[in-house]
């Protein structure tokens, strides 16, 4: 079967991506012994960019992962800052009951000063496990870490690629334009 030129840049590659040959064949609308001959003649290798495609996969997952670190760092500040502006509204508002001037706090009852003091020692113990747990999590997180070995790889990538031919996404196979050949090469008589 002839091939256009378009046809034939996307039988290259979704072969050489690692499609099954049944899958191209149902997308290109040709006979397996049409794929298979094309391969066999240009010299292509099924599966030889599954190295670039396992690269680039791993790379937007370590983007995903990276965006999930700072979104979960970014929640976990702002659950620490509403905690911490409840533990201070509460101490404010048991401060405004006491009174405004020195001698308003003066005349407040030993029972009533002794009752306030131990639920400011508590809101004291509230805001030091606030922030303790704020800081173990940022540390557990690996968000505050010194240097670069302290903290948690997100995922290492030791892929090595043998080919630097980038991996045609399903977009770019299904818009690809192949150059025109040459006066030299259509003198030449290459076809496809």
């Amino acid at each position: 079967m002839s091939l256009t030129t378009k046809q034939l840049g996307k039988l290259e590659l979704l072969y050489k991506r690692g499609e099954q040959i049944e899958s191209i064949c149902r997308r290109l609308h040709i006979a397996k012994a049409t794929v298979r001959y094309h391969a066999n003649r240009n010299g292509w290798k099924h599966g030889q960019s599954k190295k670039e495609y396992a690269k680039r996969s791993a790379l937007m997952q370590k983007g995903n992962d990276v965006e999930d670190y700072v979104q979960t760092s970014e929640n976990l500040k702002n659950s620490y800052i509403s905690k911490i502006t409840q533990l201070e509204n509460m101490v404010n508002a048991l401060l405004r009951g006491l009174g405004t001037t020195p001698e308003e706090i003066r005349q407040v009852p030993k029972a009533e000063a002794d009752r306030i003091f131990a639920i400011m020692k508590n809101l004291k113990m509230a805001s030091e496990i606030s922030n303790l747990h704020y800081e173990a999590t940022r540390r557990a997180l690996g968000i505050d870490m010194q240097t670069q070995e302290e903290g948690p790889d997100l995922l290492p990538i030791t892929i090595n690629v043998v080919s630097d031919e980038p991996k045609a996404t399903d977009e770019e196979v299904e818009n690809f334009e192949p150059y025109d050949k040459t006066a030299k090469d259509r003198e030449e008589g290459d076809s496809l």
